[in-house]
């Protein structure tokens, strides 16, 4: 059975980080192009690596398998059509993201009637899994897999290829197909990705000034040596696709991957995408000390949490190549994040982590997130004055977004704190929470007070970047913004005071 496994393009007028929010997706910045398609210029572009270990289960499994990645080329609907008038797939399959989902389907109910033979096609992603009935609805979607697609999607093509009609498959309760094979696969179980088919090599990271080399960004590549997350966080969007149930690869065969890539594919930098890279400390180290006993010439960043990190841990991710580690701090209100936070953790654990990191010279961004149950003009304070103590190389600033499938969108809704149910909202840069003593456009307002306090001039720039960019809907927030920027620091400052 001929597969084709299809990164869809970008819609017009973003540009859609796929991989990103747990494979929700986020929409990583706003585009002046009216076609399907994808800025190369403008942040960073994930490969697909989730594509390219189906690619090669699919082929141990006697199938042949094709990665076309729309978001690579910049392809829009022609090339993509030409592309498919000339080849014969049996089946296709692609991510859709929620702040993409129409635009995608709309793409794909064309591409279903474009491709000779009329492939079965099939989608997969978060959103997906968690409301399947919303992609069947379409005319051009035949199934829909829930969770990781590495067994799943090859258990379907041997449905598929031993005569099976896409609607005689057996479906779970919620719509999703039930074949053979893990929706949560253990990493050491599966094989490598098929790097050649991704365009290995054709990656690279654009955004991040401690990643950049002689003047242009390293040639990068991801490495998922983990999944899954214990830890559970409410607002968390990672343990919807991923689940709960953590599974790692060896530390030995984590770095095979790394040396494979370098080796192989002139790879300079590595990003690990672990949902939580640190979960188990002496593994971390193992990976550390063999990257080091190889001598591996690369850098590379990963996603952690701080109170995980000892100082053992820093030095030898230091020595290592790690040049950034991504932290999440979420609250400063140690009140808040005992109750909605991060759980298992307190203050005094991430400072010290976030401090062994520093003190290593490590880079450190922290993830900030505004408007959790609870949160307050109080809150936002306590979180800026920690942010200026701990003194990081970096802060991501976001508003909450109650993630379909998570455990605080139940919450909220039964609050009647939703104030709206439309997916595409979600992901729109708007908040869909409202409290009654911290409103949605407050929730907003902090938010930007949290990333402009220690750069005066920013909003500024945000606002004739946006007009250049003729992001409009963008500028008029920006110039709201600017017009009550005064006012939101005086609330910080009486809410400091207890006033």
């Amino acid at each position: 059975m001929r597969v084709l496994l299809l990164n869809l393009p970008s819609p017009p007028g973003m540009n859609v980080e796929r991989d990103f929010a747990g494979g929700f997706g986020v929409i990583g910045s706003r585009s002046r192009r009216r076609r399907y398609g994808h800025d190369l210029d403008k942040g960073i572009l994930l490969p697909p690596l989730m594509e390219g270990y189906a690619a090669t289960v699919l082929e141990g499994n006697g199938h042949e398998a094709a990665i076309l990645d729309c978001q690579l080329r910049s392809w829009g609907m022609k090339q993509i059509r030409d592309f498919l008038a000339e080849r014969d797939f049996d089946a296709m399959a692609a991510r859709v993201c929620l702040p993409s989902i129409d635009a995608d389907l709309d793409l794909l109910d064309r591409i279903a009637a474009w491709a000779p033979g009329r492939p079965t096609v099939v989608v997969w992603g978060a959103i997906a899994s968690v409301h399947p009935e919303v992609v069947l609805a379409r005319k051009g979607v035949d199934a829909v897999i829930g969770g990781e697609i590495e067994y799943q999607l090859p258990g379907l093509a041997d449905e598929l290829a031993a005569g099976s009609d896409p609607k005689d498959i057996p479906l779970d309760s919620t719509g999703l197909v039930k074949v053979d094979g893990t929706r949560h696969p253990d990493p050491m179980d599966l094989p490598s990705p098929s790097y050649e088919l991704i365009q290995t090599g054709s990656y690279y990271d654009n955004n991040k000034i401690e990643m950049k080399a002689n003047g242009r960004g390293r040639r990068f590549f991801t490495v998922l040596s983990s999944r899954g997350c214990p830890y559970g966080c409410s607002y968390c969007p990672y343990i919807v696709e991923y689940g709960r149930r953590w599974r790692a690869m060896t530390p030995e065969a984590t770095v095979d991957e790394i040396e494979r890539l370098v080796e192989g594919w002139e790879i300079e930098a590595i990003w690990f995408r672990d949902p939580t890279w640190n979960i188990d400390t002496e593994r971390s180290i193992e990976i550390c000390d063999d990257m080091i006993s190889r001598e591996l010439d690369i850098v590379w960043r990963a996603e952690m949490r701080a109170d995980l990190v000892t100082e053992e841990l820093a030095s030898r991710m230091r020595e290592a190549g790690c040049v950034n580690a991504q932290v999440g701090l979420e609250t400063g209100d140690p009140a808040l994040l005992s109750r909605k936070g991060k759980k298992g953790t307190d203050l005094g654990r991430i400072e010290r982590g976030i401090a062994a990191l520093r003190d290593s010279g490590i880079p450190v961004t922290v993830n900030v997130l505004v408007g959790l149950p609870g949160d307050s003009w109080s809150g936002i304070g306590k979180t800026e004055e920690l942010i200026r103590e701990m003194g990081p190389h970096r802060k991501n600033v976001a508003h909450l977004v109650p993630y379909p499938g998570t455990p605080i969108l139940g919450e909220l809704e039964r609050e009647g704190w939703i104030n709206s149910r439309n997916w595409k909202e979600y992901a729109s840069g708007r908040t869909v929470v409202s409290y009654p003593d911290f409103s949605g456009q407050e929730i907003m307002m902090a938010t930007r007070y949290l990333l402009d306090y220690d750069r005066p001039k920013e909003k500024y720039r945000r606002l004739l970047r946006n007009l250049v960019g003729l992001q409009l809907g963008q500028a008029r927030d920006d110039l709201e913004w600017m017009a009550r920027s005064e006012d939101v620091s005086e609330k910080v400052s009486r809410a400091g005071d207890g006033s």
